[in-house]
């Protein structure tokens, strides 16, 4: 056996809470699909729009007092984690609020839509849902329909289309979201 004493690791360092995180990224994100899946189901509620600004000022606001008090404390790895996170949730956050809501939406009604696609003699015609309006006094009318289209034909139109309608002008949105599903809004 061997009696010799063991030497003692040199101290860190790197504090245990100067780490690199990753963590707080997973709010904005969660409450970014809540938003823009709420907003799918129903695009004309203003609430929806005003409850992401809440959270989203709760969550920036979290996050500066969190910046400042690892800056404070000198925990300058996690200052810059939490600041890179700050500034580069926004692109993720967008895309979800302002589109990733209507790919949960079709997720949560699909079994429903898959039913209705599945209907002898609807193989070849397409099937359009209502997936709600929006529109208000000195606003823009928008018509968002959701079509299951087994021949993928609307594949063509993908984009915007602007047809001249006799009062103004209308613009036809295509959007490929999966499968046959295409999302088309029309604004008038």
């Amino acid at each position: 056996m061997n009696d010799q004493p063991v030497a003692a690791a040199p101290p860190s360092p790197v504090s245990p809470t100067d780490r690199v995180t990753v963590r707080p990224v997973w709010f904005p994100l969660a409450a970014a699909t809540a938003v823009g899946t709420l907003d799918s189901y129903d695009p004309a509620g203003i609430g929806w729009a005003l409850l992401g600004l809440v959270i989203a000022l709760a969550w920036v606001s979290g996050m500066l007092i969190r910046i400042v008090c690892a800056a404070r404390y000198r925990l300058w790895r996690r200052a810059v984690s939490l600041l890179v996170i700050l500034l580069g949730v926004w692109p993720m956050v967008g895309y979800l609020v302002f589109g990733g809501g209507d790919y949960v939406h079709l997720a949560l009604a699909y079994p429903g839509y898959a039913e209705k696609g599945a209907r002898p003699g609807g193989a070849s015609t397409p099937l359009r849902f209502d997936w709600g309006e929006t529109g208000f006094a000195g606003e823009a009318n928008s018509i968002r329909t959701l079509v299951y289209d087994p021949t993928d034909g609307l594949r063509s139109n993908l984009g915007i289309q602007r047809l001249s309608h006799p009062p103004g002008e209308k613009a036809i949105y295509t959007r490929h979201l999966v499968g046959h599903f295409y999302l088309v809004i029309e604004t008038l």
